[in-house]
């Protein structure tokens, strides 16, 4: 399964040394997450930082090591889905639009605690607490 996470699970991962980057490093799946996540990350990077407790080299350090297992969409995948993908998340979080555009771009399914993705049809979504038992192995195996 390829999953596309969003910048919040991202964030977690780098700000807590838990259970969402345990599923990230481990997870047999493909985890992937658009090419702006990056931006997001450096706006926001000191109070991520200052979150994890890390020194500036041991964050840098994370940062790149998370990412060996975090595949990113490029834009250009992205471009071709964002009409349709625009069109359908406009209705529930204008926000959340390329990482809809970047789920169609690669056949997967998003990860994200954001309600806007458990409102939209157009694309296949799990929780952020779902990719951690699938990453874990905790799944009940009825589903």
């Amino acid at each position: 399964m390829r999953l596309v996470v969003d910048a919040n699970v991202v964030v977690s991962a780098l700000a807590k040394d838990g259970a969402v980057r345990t599923a990230i490093r481990i997870s047999a799946d493909d985890v992937l997450t658009p090419w702006y996540v990056h931006a997001e990350i450096d706006a926001h990077r000191d109070e991520i930082r200052d979150k994890s407790g890390l020194s500036q080299e041991a964050f840098d350090a994370l940062i790149e090591e998370l990412f060996r297992h975090i595949e990113v969409i490029p834009r250009g995948e992205m471009v071709p889905h964002l009409h349709e993908a625009a069109r359908e998340m406009r209705a529930y979080d204008p926000d959340d639009t390329f990482y809809a555009a970047g789920v169609l771009a690669v056949d997967g399914t998003v990860v994200s605690n954001d309600q806007a993705f458990e409102k939209q049809s157009l694309v296949p979504h799990i929780w952020t607490s779902e990719f951690v038992e699938r990453a874990l192995g905790l799944e009940d195996e009825d589903g």
